[in-house]
């Protein structure tokens, strides 16, 4: 029988020298000897096959063997293989092949041990990363041909045509086989591949996805984590992971970069907006410099149903969150909820002509009546940081917009200036130069900002250092762009940071890219078309559903909302979120808890109104003051300009049951176009009635929109008169000096 099946020319010749076990019989159809019988072998083998011992010698270092199997293909027999090598810990290397032609033999192989390398030079094996023991070790594999009729008078081979594989094992390995050196050479499982394949599905980086894994192993084998670990098969490398890595997502992403990734970038804007069924992406090619504008169908929707998108419109850019740097800039508007997205911009350069055709692409997938209505006149406010490239960029295509700049940077850049080596400023009055530059940021008015700045010129530390005051000179002559002063007339409402865009990009960097930097502008894509969109729509129906406990900023609307009490709101944000206009019937119905009554408006704010629930009274005027405890110190408006601290328990409207809620009714029908009829504010209520009582002045309970207040002659001062006046209810007791000072919007 070994006559048959040739060894590979290296192999000894002690196999020929084996004892023979073979005692076959077809006819029979069973074995006289197990291959159980010898442990060292029937432990290393597969289980599931039927096997039939041929020949084994034990000798030197290990055992030389030939056996059986019922195996009839190639396939299966790659199948053997493998689950040989993992269960054996042994790792093979082909050695040589033989052809499949003729009828003879399907499959012939010769393997060898992983650790006869036979390297290329003679320094090869003096490195200390070298793994060649020159193992003598072999394995030889044939899967042999059935005929389709067996004469057996002059078939050889008995063992035919229910053992067609032959299998002959020299097991003399020169090095231990369980030992660490030994299995961190070892090639890694299959299993372990698609555990890694789904931790990079999932967003990690090969690090973080290495690390997840060793985790989730220390958590499985416990003590014998320590063997685990050592094993390559089951803890790859990290070398093995960056490769994988790159593998896969050459083959998602394509190239990485070059005229390959614009193709790709160009098909994968394609395929997106035929499943959106609507152009909501575009691209450009400028010279080499990559720029594409996003307009998901959920920003879509904050576009056309929230309409405080017509109103402020914060924009702040970030990088690294790619490997080639990058930047992203996103656009949100304010709401009871946080801030929410109105578009997304990706560029491969800053400069201005690359943000102005970003610009440009992005006003032409903007809906027509995007920026709730105003489409591309764009809003009426951007709030920015103090980028001179963006802020061109942004009065080049939205030149009704009033831009104006973010008070923290602003603060925060005069912080940096008066830290730097070459001012020479010293360490104990920078805080006072520092406090000086923000007397001007939050002065009242237009002729306190002018005190302020000429305090400083007139300030004797701040002469001591001429820099300091060329650098508040440059700010002052742009001071419309960042005074609070300058903004009274403005639908800001307290939001005088970028915080809401801040906060954006945070969670595009920790919650949508989870710290890791996306493999190309592909990837990037991908995740801003599918994973921001999912995430805000997460967070918006959690929210509508009750599911969150939020704490909304201040700033928002001089007050605290809590969406979780107004279905209005809470239909509006799941139709932001998902779409869907109909909810079933009910499903928004607060529960009657006592001593709680919600007096909500069934005909309120289908578009982001934020009107506070009043709890009903049949008080009369006198005792509704007496309740809140009032002191009304005078009728003229300019009283409760001046009084920097209002009482910020919640006076409600002076007037009887039928007057509060007529005036709710239609104070929130519709949509107003003035500042005042927006502000909504129990403060404005509160001072409006105070007024309308003690002077007769304004009376527009009836109708509060800026049509009755021309018709009834109010001017525009008393109108911002009224605006400051709800701004202080807020002010938490502060100076009135730092009352606009914001605090940051909220977030999702």
């Amino acid at each position: 029988m070994s006559s048959e099946l040739d060894m590979h020319p290296s192999e000894s010749s002690t196999m020929d020298a084996s004892i023979n076990l073979c005692d076959f019989d077809s006819s029979r159809g069973k074995n006289d000897i197990s291959i159980k019988s010898y442990p060292d072998l029937y432990d290393s083998l597969p289980t599931g096959y039927d096997y039939h011992i041929c020949k084994h010698q034990v000798v030197d270092k290990g055992y030389e063997a030939e056996f059986r199997i019922a195996i009839d293909s190639e396939e299966s027999a790659r199948t053997w293989i493998k689950q040989y090598q993992k269960i054996s810990k042994v790792t093979l290397r082909v050695a040589a092949t033989k052809p499949t032609s003729g009828k003879a033999n399907l499959f012939k192989i010769f393997y060898r041990c992983q650790h006869k390398t036979l390297p290329r030079s003679v320094t090869a094996n003096q490195k200390t990363s070298s793994k060649n023991t020159h193992c003598p070790a072999q394995l030889n594999l044939t899967v042999k041909g059935i005929p389709a009729q067996l004469n057996k008078s002059k078939n050889e081979d008995l063992h035919l045509p229910i053992y067609p594989t032959v299998v002959k094992i020299k097991y003399t390995h020169n090095h231990m086989i369980n030992s660490a050196d030994t299995l961190k050479h070892r090639d890694v499982s299959e299993d372990t591949i698609e555990i890694l394949k789904n931790l990079y599905a999932k967003g990690h980086s090969p690090a973080s996805a290495l690390n997840t894994h060793k985790l989730d192993m220390q958590l499985e084998h416990e003590k014998d984590y320590v063997y685990e670990a050592a094993d390559r098969a089951n803890c790859p490398d990290i070398q093995f992971c960056h490769r994988l890595y790159k593998k896969i997502f050459n083959k998602t992403y394509g190239a990485a970069s070059g005229e390959e990734m614009l193709h790709d970038l160009e098909a994968a804007i394609e395929n997106y907006n035929s499943e959106q069924g609507e152009m909501c992406g575009k691209i450009k090619d400028i010279n080499g410099k990559i720029v594409i504008a996003l307009c998901t169908p959920l920003m879509k929707r904050v576009h056309q149903n929230h309409d405080y998108s017509e109103e402020l419109v914060f924009i702040d850019a970030s990088g690294g969150m790619d490997r080639y740097d990058c930047r992203i800039f996103m656009m949100l508007t304010h709401s009871a909820a946080g801030g929410l997205p109105l578009g997304c911009l990706i560029v491969t350069s800053v400069s201005r002509d690359c943000i102005t055709q970003a610009l440009r692409l992005y006003l032409e997938i903007l809906p027509k009546d995007g920026f709730f209505g105003r489409g591309s006149r764009g809003p009426l406010v951007f709030l920015s940081d103090d980028s001179e490239a963006e802020r061109q960029s942004l009065h080049e295509v939205f030149p009704e917009a009033t831009l104006i700049l973010c008070v923290f940077h602003l603060l925060q850049a005069v912080w940096r200036f008066l830290w730097e080596g070459k001012n020479n400023i010293r360490k104990d009055h920078r805080p006072q130069l520092l406090s000086a530059v923000k007397k001007m940021t939050f002065a009242g008015s237009v002729i306190a900002l002018e005190e302020a700045y000429a305090e400083i010129q007139a300030n004797d530390i701040a002469s001591l250092y001429p820099n300091y005051l060329a650098h508040c000179k440059k700010l002052y002559d742009r001071r419309q762009a960042w005074a609070v002063c300058y903004r009274h007339h403005l639908l800001v409402r307290g939001n005088n940071t970028n915080n809401y865009a801040e906060a954006a990009m945070r969670i595009l960097k920790d919650q949508i890219f989870e710290r890791v930097r996306a493999y190309n502008m592909v990837q990037l894509l991908d995740f801003l078309v599918t994973r921001l969109p999912s995430y805000y729509e997460r967070r918006l129906i959690d929210l509508a559903n009750g599911r969150v406990n939020v704490t909304v900023s201040r700033d928002f609307s001089w007050r605290i909302i809590n969406p979780q009490r107004d279905p209005h709101q809470r239909e509006h944000l799941l139709f932001i979120a998902t779409g869907e206009k109909n909810v079933r019937p009910g499903w928004f119905t607060p529960l009657p808890i006592t001593g709680m009554t919600t007096d909500v408006n069934p005909e309120g704010m289908a578009n982001g109104g934020d009107v506070e629930p009043m709890p009903s009274t049949s008080s009369g005027t006198a005792e509704m003051l007496q309740q809140n405890e009032v002191n009304v110190r005078s009728s003229n408006l300019s009283d409760y300009e001046n009084d920097d601290i209002v009482n910020a328990g919640a006076i409600k409207l002076a007037s009887t049951e039928a007057s509060l809620h007529s005036f709710r009714n239609q104070a929130t029908a519709g949509r107003e176009e003035s500042s005042l009829g927006r502000l909504k504010s129990t403060t404005f209520l509160k001072h409006r009635a105070q007024t309308a009582l003690e002077t007769g002045l304004l009376q527009f309970e009836q109708n509060p929109t800026s049509v009755y207040l021309h018709q009834n002659q109010v001017s525009r001062e008393e109108m911002i008169r009224l605006q400051r006046c709800a701004r202080r209810r807020d002010s938490w007791n502060r100076p009135s000096h730092n009352r606009d000072w914001g605090g940051g919007g909220g977030t999702l």
